[in-house]
């Protein structure tokens, strides 16, 4: 195959640039009947008060996901006040449940202890047992606003309360917490892709917003502000995959705002030492097939779960996209943004592995490797620059959207090439022969 190559230079001054098991069990016991309207409140400033209608018109039912309800799009705040510090939010149960994972979006979170007077005092913090989730540098029971965060609870925990809390600093803006949603699961899991290395068939500059646990509104991942140059189908599927540096066990992938409607999973059963992204499309497996997806816009976390049918051990995951959103049948804010059907986005990925009743863990090291595709493409500057680079073929077809406005210093650079398309096609092209890049 002979390959073109384009360079497109934007100069800028320089300066800092900125297998024998089950499947997961991802439903949630929880019904309508199960939440407690009247243990609904927040508590500030010393003090608990309920959770108006005014607040959030359904509410518990409002925020959490049951087998019967869905939340409201706008979440609840909670603890407004004049003062900094410590704000609480408790949403109580009718009854015992066994709670094994929260996922939710915002604020801290821990549950009223078996012993404890239902509905618990949230501020009273000997009656609650915290919660924990995986971050690189170790593990916290702490969590931003605006997080995605998994929490999970010690082996056989059972409660009947959920505490968030927020503590606000005295130069923030506004005091008040706000949760935007809650899926809660019995069964452990920890989100291991945090600790992988995100990749993308289109706008690979974004990819890292993938798994960045934030919720990044109208900025998250898509294939391209156009979409890719198909429609995107089976035949023409967009992609995006996590990677590691040791093997991981996967028990299911978990989109948030899944801009398609239709999607499949799939896991890399390549040998070890092969990366991801050098495997052929035949060592690619799919064990979730063509899911029905719905973006849930304009809900603060609308969870679409594929659940493996047994966990698998691999080094790499993909989420393929089979359909872009029914443009008819969408949001009036999301209509315009099919593209026709050439694009899909995803506000992030999750990569859950079983715990089961071991202890959770600090992430995996993602720190990078020496490993690296096997195409060098060098290319000098003459200046400091913002470099988008795209391979094509002789006669002009694009092939590869290589590199995009990523800062590169004067002199002599490499990027590498894997031999793929945009498609993730022909992996193998780094073996078909020798390539000489002018």
């Amino acid at each position: 195959m002979t390959i073109a190559l384009r360079l497109l230079v934007s100069l800028v001054i320089t300066g800092a640039l900125v297998g024998a098991l089950a499947g997961a069990d991802l439903s949630t016991a929880l019904t309508k009947e199960d939440l407690d309207p009247a243990a609904f409140s927040e508590w500030v400033d010393g003090k608990a008060a309920p959770i108006t209608a005014e607040q959030l018109r359904d509410g518990p039912s409002g925020v959490v996901w049951t087998r019967n309800g869905q939340p409201d799009w706008k979440g609840v705040d909670f603890g407004d006040s004049k003062k900094p510090g410590i704000r609480h939010l408790r949403i109580g149960f009718t009854k015992t449940l066994t709670v094994g994972t929260v996922l939710a979006c915002g604020g801290a979170l821990s549950v009223l202890k078996p012993g404890a007077t239902y509905p618990g005092d949230p501020g009273d913090d000997t009656q609650w047992i915290k919660a924990q989730r995986q971050t690189l540098g170790g593990l916290s029971s702490d969590a931003e606003v605006r997080d995605y965060a998994t929490w999970v609870l010690p082996p056989g925990t059972t409660t009947r309360a959920l505490r968030f809390s927020h503590t606000a600093a005295a130069v923030d803006q506004r005091y008040a917490g706000k949760v935007g949603g809650v899926w809660l699961l019995t069964e452990r899991f920890a989100n291991l892709a945090p600790a992988a290395v995100a990749s993308s068939s289109g706008a690979v500059r974004t990819a890292d917003r993938l798994n960045d646990q934030r919720n990044n509104d109208w900025g998250t991942w898509d294939n391209g502000e156009h979409g890719q140059e198909q429609v995107v189908s089976a035949e023409n599927p967009a992609w995006v995959m996590l990677t590691w540096t040791k093997p991981q066990t996967i028990a299911a992938l978990v989109g948030l705002a899944v801009g398609a409607s239709s999607i499949e999973a799939q896991v890399c059963t390549a040998p070890a030492d092969r990366h991801p992204s050098q495997a052929d499309e035949a060592q690619w497996k799919t064990v979730v097939p063509a899911t029905a997806a719905d973006p849930g816009y304009p809900k603060s976390l609308a969870p679409v779960a594929l659940a493996f049918p047994a966990p698998a051990t691999t080094r790499g995951v993909r989420l393929r996209f089979l359909a872009s959103i029914d443009a008819q049948r969408a949001h009036p804010h999301l209509q315009d943004n099919a593209k026709k059907g050439k694009r899909v986005w995803l506000g992030e990925l999750l990569a859950l592995s079983p715990l089961g009743k071991d202890a959770l863990a600090p992430l995996p090291s993602s720190a990078p490797t020496t490993e690296h595709p096997p195409i060098a493409v060098p290319f000098t500057l003459d200046q400091p620059g913002l470099v988008t680079l795209v391979i094509e073929t002789a006669d002009g077809k694009r092939v590869r959207n290589l590199v995009s406005e990523t800062p590169f210093p004067a002199g002599k650079n490499i990027a590498w090439w894997d031999g793929m398309d945009d498609l993730g096609r022909d992996a193998e092209a780094a073996r078909h022969g020798l390539y000489h890049v002018p």
